[in-house]
């Protein structure tokens, strides 16, 4: 329902009173005389802003957004901090390289759990050792609210935790640092992300201190594996078969939803993760500096601040002030709905705050488009080839850049005015991708076999046999299995 919190400020509550509330709106916009004056002589809004281009000069006395000279700076900055951590130089970027080896831990037809905890949610899967490769058995999804400490996020970890599992990997959208612990991958924070404070678990081994959270209360042993999101996404992307005919060096992987972040292959078992969030050598907008200032973290991920769906609706309710709109969003899924119905209703106060959201979702892609273009540049370095000639995977995690109306097609545009070729960039999306790279951090399939494979394995090693198994009728043994034992001998 519509809060009246303020004069002429009318907050919205709830997504689905959306369309109940543009009554309430005209009134907040009535406020301003030329306008009430259309509304009362029955002018359309939308065809006055068009016509006498109103609504685009008042966004541009914003001074919000960045024109295209100012994006390939940002742009040729972006791909200079790049070089700079590769050399451990200071830099705004992390350049932390993790090998994408899986460690064995569970068995053939064991049952582990997979959770993601990221910006604003929560995901749980049960997940089943079938033939060497995850099968999800169930999944659960929340919104969760903003942890204030390391307890915090043990208890939620409690809440969601299966009594029964032994393995658990976390799929964490942290800044994180890759560690090893015997045979276990773990990660020690780097910093608290996304509005979350956990000053009191930075620079300690999440996974370990998970362990002994649960073996303290519980008296249980579990293992714990951690990577962050985008690590996670790498570990998927090893796994897919439409990588296998493609230059693993030529891959880029990036996660933009509430959170922002890209990395890259360094070669096919190498993965070089940016905390791309974090990179500040750019001017930020004015709606940028005074989410900043009013943030739990201060001066710390400006880029995630002007791209993140986390921030997104924030820019919208500053941009709303200082254009006197009156119009106020309470949520990211506000934002998101508001952008999502861009095309559907056409009342006058509705089209003002969908063009204003458009602006707003279109300053974020152009800035993603930035990043990506940067990495391509940085990986041409040295091949002695046209920028146009070399070809790029880029694989995308995030309800941001895929469900929302028009993102990737306003990145693809801004990579096109950055000089890059459509044709020679391809986006991906990895179904379940969370589910998939983390599982993969304690999967080895390379190295789980059943005893019936095993003896199988050893037969294969008989002539005969090996004929007769290699031609055995698909009702025998399923065609899959048998290929990858067959990959085994």
């Amino acid at each position: 329902m519509i809060d009246k919190t303020a004069k002429n400020d009318y907050t919205l509550s709830n997504c689905s009173d959306l369309y109940h509330s543009l009554s309430f709106m005209v009134n907040s916009l009535s406020q301003n005389t030329k306008i009430k004056a259309k509304i009362e002589n029955n002018l359309p809004l939308k065809n006055s802003f068009e016509n006498q281009n109103e609504l685009k000069i008042a966004l541009q006395n914003t001074n919000y957004g960045y024109d295209l000279d100012n994006l390939k700076q940002i742009e040729n900055n972006f791909l200079k901090e790049i070089g700079k951590a590769q050399k451990n130089s200071q830099s705004s970027l992390k350049y932390e390289s993790t090998q994408l080896k899986s460690i064995k831990n569970v068995s053939e037809n064991e049952v582990f759990q997979v959770l993601l905890l990221g910006g604003s949610h929560i995901e749980s899967a049960l997940v089943k050792v079938k033939n060497g490769q995850p099968k999800l058995l169930s999944f659960r999804e929340e919104e969760i609210g903003k942890l204030q400490s390391k307890q915090e996020v043990f208890e939620l970890i409690e809440k969601y935790l299966n009594p029964k599992i032994k393995y658990l990997s976390l799929n964490l959208a942290f800044p994180l640092k890759t560690t090893y612990r015997k045979n276990v991958i773990d990660g020690i924070l780097q910093g608290s992300p996304k509005e979350h404070n956990l000053k009191d678990l930075i620079g300690q081994k999440i996974g370990e201190n998970v362990e002994n959270y649960i073996k303290t209360k519980f008296n249980k042993k579990i293992i714990v594996s951690i990577c962050n999101n985008n690590v996670s996404l790498a570990f998927a992307t090893k796994n897919l078969k439409q990588s296998q005919n493609f230059d693993s060096q030529n891959i880029i992987t990036g996660v933009v939803a509430t959170g922002f972040n890209f990395g890259f292959f360094e070669d096919k078992n190498s993965f070089i993760n940016l905390e791309s969030g974090s990179f500040d050598k750019f001017e930020s907008s004015f709606c940028g500096k005074i989410i900043d200032e009013e943030s739990l973290n201060p001066n710390q991920n400006l880029l995630e601040k002007e791209v993140g769906s986390a921030y997104l609706w924030k820019h919208f309710n500053h941009l709303s002030q200082k254009l006197g709109l009156g119009i106020k969003l309470c949520s990211p899924k506000e934002f998101l709905d508001l952008i999502q119905n861009l095309n559907l209703v056409q009342t006058p106060e509705y089209f003002v705050a969908t063009k204003l959201a458009k602006k707003v979702l279109e300053n974020s892609a152009s800035l993603v488009a930035t990043k990506i273009s940067a990495i391509i540049k940085f990986k041409n370095q040295g091949k002695n080839q046209n920028l146009a000639t070399n070809k790029f995977k880029i694989i995308i995690e995030g309800s941001l850049f895929w469900e929302t109306l028009d993102y990737k097609n306003l990145v693809e545009k801004y990579l096109e005015l950055l000089g890059n070729k459509l044709e020679n960039i391809q986006f991906v999306r990895i179904k379940s991708s969370f589910i998939l790279g983390a599982a993969k951090l304690v999967i080895n399939s390379a190295k789980i076999l059943t005893l019936k494979a095993k003896i199988i394995q050893k037969l294969i090693s008989i002539p005969k046999f090996y004929i007769w198994f290699s031609n055995s009728p698909p009702s025998l043994i399923d065609k899959t299995y048998k290929n990858k034992l067959l990959a085994f001998s």
